[in-house]
């Protein structure tokens, strides 16, 4: 088997960089390709808006595939390969979204190197049908059949309960939602505080029906249009990610374009918002984005809350060039500043008007690893191997335990696992045998009855949501601190020295080991306190009057215009 491609921290980040402005240069000629090619005259920002996240991706994609076949083909003396015949193969999805599952799909993922190996390589290549052997349509792997499993449906009274009343709460908001009136969808908030937002605004609570998109045939007269307005030019990589991008772009930007902006266009929303207000829809979202991208061009202030942990902190995921902070006119965060007057602090949005949880009863003898779930396969690096790298991680923290703290563990897996092909309850039990797992489908503070320490085995909201709730846990890091920017590690470092977070699995049994006894005493002492304190003052801010300063923030946004 191939050794992964593992980089140095440092050339992941200067790869990241590259990429960004790779992804900066190509949506101005993409923006005014796809102007030409639709007849419109709009913005980069527009097209950010409407198809930024989907650039970024199939760059970060594009780019490690390549540099794989490249590191393989430079350590290894490959003569020739068996390929199945890449000819007449569509790489292009339907959405932003599809182009996720198509990077986790094997076969997808065969085509992607076939064609690599064939245009790019000098290497003898055998074209194969799929009759042979090889995992194709008809005889799907492991993977593609789990990324297509459906969860366990809820009975069908409860099922025709919700539906009929989300389509009520449709019709409502049709109905009473004014021209003018803010558009309020998936803030984040807890319901309740949604509803009093709402009413601090002054408008009827809003709760639209989810539209999927039709289904569009991928045109390959289009697309040799497209390419042909494409300008070439640059370095190796960026003439062929500007060569292939018309062969990879979603059918709703190019096909279903028209009929993606009318379906936007005649959506019940309110024609003249005050301002446009999200935590969720920026990214996979085609009519929201449509939408709003439409609505910006016509002076609409556009604000986003912040979606989960990494936002401010990480060097690789959510960050400034995502184009939910770049292409909005307010990011309102969970807490911390920069020196980007975009960014404005607010607070921690899920855990908003909630109490603090409980703390562990005296009986409570269990502790909670929360676990990850299996990358999908969307960055520039080998996510893959440093999932495989951070399972081990917690393998070794569950070894280095005395049993009698070893069988007071319970796994909770992340839901998703349920949809990949990790196999994790099965790794679990060849690891570290007789250790429970729980595939993750129930609410998270639903099992924290017997708990009395939560592990957060990666950088997740849950910890910072924990922190805020004031419940006992910690952090089992894998890869130290590598993947934060290096003017927030200082703050993650006084996490460290109190114990909050461990970046070595034997060091993290020993400290387990010395504090089981009274985990409350530990996270009520000076030290520990000061430190969470501090942190979540910054990264998961609690406000007392969340509906209040949340008004207070969107209508000041909505007066103060864009920042360049």
């Amino acid at each position: 088997m191939c050794e992964a491609l593992v980089v140095s921290a440092e050339e992941r980040t200067g790869q990241f960089h590259q990429l960004q402005m790779l992804a900066k240069r190509l949506l101005d000629d993409v923006a005014a390709a796809l102007n030409r090619m639709h007849g419109t005259g709009h913005s980069s920002r527009y097209w950010r808006i409407l198809l930024g996240h989907w650039l970024q991706r199939y760059l970060s994609i594009l780019f490690n595939r390549h540099a794989t076949l490249r590191s393989a083909l430079e350590r290894y003396p490959i003569s020739h390969s068996r390929v199945l015949d890449v000819a007449n193969f569509d790489f292009s999805t339907g959405d932003t979204g599809e182009l996720i599952g198509a990077a986790n799909d094997p076969r997808w993922n065969h085509f992607l190197y076939a064609r690599l190996l064939r245009e790019l390589f000098e290497i003898r290549l055998e074209t194969i049908c799929e009759t042979t052997g090889v995992p194709g349509e008809a005889d799907k792997s492991d993977a593609l059949r789990a990324s297509e499993t459906v969860p366990p449906e809820r009975p069908a009274a409860v099922r025709r309960l919700r539906t009929t009343a989300r389509k009520l709460l449709a019709a409502a908001s049709k109905r009473l939602t004014r021209d003018t009136d803010a558009l309020i969808i998936n803030s984040y908030l807890p319901p309740r505080q949604e509803i009093l937002l709402f009413a601090a605004l002054g408008q009827v609570p809003q709760k639209w029906d989810i539209r999927s998109l039709p289904r569009w045939p991928a045109d390959p007269a289009l697309r040799a249009r497209l390419k042909a307005l494409l300008p070439d030019g640059g370095e190796p990589f960026e003439q062929l990610a500007r060569a292939w991008l018309p062969d990879f772009l979603p059918r709703c930007f190019l096909e279903g374009y028209s009929a993606l902006t009318s379906m936007a266009e005649q959506l019940p929303w309110p024609r003249r918002p005050r301002f446009i207000f999200t935590s969720n829809n920026f990214d996979s979202d085609e009519l929201f984005k449509a939408w709003t991208a439409a609505q910006v061009e016509q002076g609409r202030p556009y604000i986003v809350g912040q979606h989960g942990a990494g936002y401010g902190t990480h060097q690789f995921f959510q960050t400034r060039f995502a184009p939910e902070h770049s292409a909005s006119d307010r990011f309102l965060t969970w807490g911390w500043r920069d020196d980007d007057q975009r960014n404005v602090p607010a607070f921690l949005l899920k855990t908003a008007g909630r109490k603090p949880l409980p703390r562990p009863t005296a009986d409570a003898d269990r502790m909670l690893l929360v676990a990850p779930v299996v990358a999908n396969q969307i960055t520039h690096w080998d996510s893959i191997h440093e999932f495989a790298c951070n399972q081990e991680f917690q393998f070794n923290w569950v070894r280095a335990l005395p049993p009698k703290l070893r069988k007071k563990i319970t796994v909770r897996l992340h839901h998703g696992a349920a949809h990949k092909n990790w196999r994790d309850v099965e790794r679990w039990a060849d690891a570290v045998p007789g250790i429970p797992v729980d595939t993750g489908t129930a609410p998270l503070e639903a099992q924290l009855g017997r708990v009395r320490l939560v592990v957060f085995a990666y950088d997740s909201t849950g910890m910072l949501e924990f922190m805020d709730l004031d419940r006992p846990s910690i952090g089992l890091w894998y890869g130290g601190l590598d993947h934060l920017l290096p003017e927030v590690r200082d703050d993650y470092l006084a996490l460290v020295d109190a114990g909050l977070i461990h970046l070595d699995p034997e060091s993290a049994a020993a400290w387990t080991v010395r504090h089981w006894d009274d985990i409350p005493g530990w996270w009520d002492s000076p030290v520990v306190s000061h430190a969470r304190k501090a942190f979540s003052h910054k990264y998961a801010r609690r406000d007392e009057t969340p509906v209040r300063t949340l008004r207070h923030l969107l209508l000041a946004a909505n007066s103060s215009g864009r920042v360049a």
